[in-house]
């Protein structure tokens, strides 16, 4: 290689370096002198967490209940799932600021990070403190632009975006409204407009009540129902108050399932291995939204169902219950 070619080949290399260097955002840094964005966040002392949608302002407020479980402000405090609340938390105490995308304040509003545009804002209560967090557009593969309230530097943050942090209650409402096993089930009622079914579980084989002499039990259809009953989801919550539009008291439909248990021990040695039965209600009410509205006997909450669930119960007639009898 001559002089003249060695001379263009170290300028080249140098040149790559130098556009390295100048694509890197300002005040990028190794991993090891990133200090935490958020630094007095602390997870043990949150009372509340309010997140809103900057292009809607739709807001999720979250409350840390008295017995240290999470709930859904607005909604008489409906629990809110553990999980969201430890990915959250997780979530913001990992923040950092080893990548520094601008210090200016002009950029905010381009960056989604500015205190009236913005992708997400969160806001933190600890006590009398107050730490909001603005979470703005993508700036890259899983990176997104961030900005705590009070300061101009934007950094780039990983595992955190406006999705991810949703305002959808859907994303944080405890969904198993009714959950039982179904094993204990011995008996369910369903009444709905098209008459009253009852069945039970007799040495352990389920039997429909009332069967006309040639009629087969259908007890493949039962169990699905029977299934859809002891695993009951709601779509979202209600509240706590009764609304006349959810029709409670002229319901589509009504079941009533009693679960058996064993007692494993009791309050004398004569109680032990004696069962108790306890009944669950679930009454379907009107069509509401785009679902029914729905309230179990054993939840202090009315709650939205989807069709899926609640249509079932509702339209079922006798003949489902029942084996087709071949002309």
């Amino acid at each position: 290689m001559n002089k003249t070619n060695l001379f263009l080949l170290v300028a080249l290399v140098i040149q790559a370096i130098l556009i390295a260097i100048i694509a890197l955002p300002k005040g990028e840094t190794a991993t090891g002198n990133a200090v935490a964005l958020l630094p007095d966040f602390n997870s043990d002392a949150v009372t509340a967490i309010t997140i809103t949608n900057g292009a809607d302002g739709k807001q999720i407020r979250l409350a840390k209940l008295d017995n240290g479980t999470w709930g859904l402000a607005d909604i008489d405090n409906y629990p809110v799932q553990d999980d969201r609340i430890t990915s959250l938390f997780s979530t913001l105490a990992v923040l950092d600021t080893s990548r520094l995308v601008s210090d200016n304040e002009t950029n905010q509003r381009r960056l989604k990070v500015a205190d009236e545009d913005y992708e997400r804002k969160v806001e933190i209560f600890q006590g009398d403190q107050t730490i909001t967090l603005y979470v703005g557009s993508s700036g890259g593969a899983n990176a997104t632009h961030t900005r705590v309230s009070g300061t101009n530097e934007v950094y780039l943050n990983r595992d955190v975006s406006g999705t991810s942090i949703s305002t959808e209650i859907t994303t944080w409402a405890k969904t198993e409204y009714i959950a039982v096993d179904s094993t204990k089930v011995v008996s369910m009622t369903l009444t709905n407009a098209n008459g009253t079914f009852e069945f039970e579980k007799v040495n352990d084989v389920w039997q429909m009540v009332g069967l006309a002499e040639g009629e087969t039990f259908n007890e493949e259809n039962f169990t699905a129902l029977l299934d859809k009953i002891v695993a009951f989801n709601l779509r979202k919550p209600l509240g706590i108050e009764a609304l006349p539009e959810y029709g409670m008291d002229t319901p589509l439909a009504t079941v009533k399932i009693v679960v058996r248990d064993t007692l494993v021990s009791g309050e004398d040695e004569n109680s032990t291995g004696q069962t108790l039965d306890t009944t669950y209600e679930l009454i379907i009410g009107a069509r509401y939204e785009d679902g029914y509205a729905v309230k179990s006997s054993k939840s202090d909450f009315y709650v939205l169902a989807s069709a899926f669930y609640a249509t079932d119960f509702t339209e079922e007639t006798r003949a489902e219950f029942l084996v087709a009898v071949e002309n």
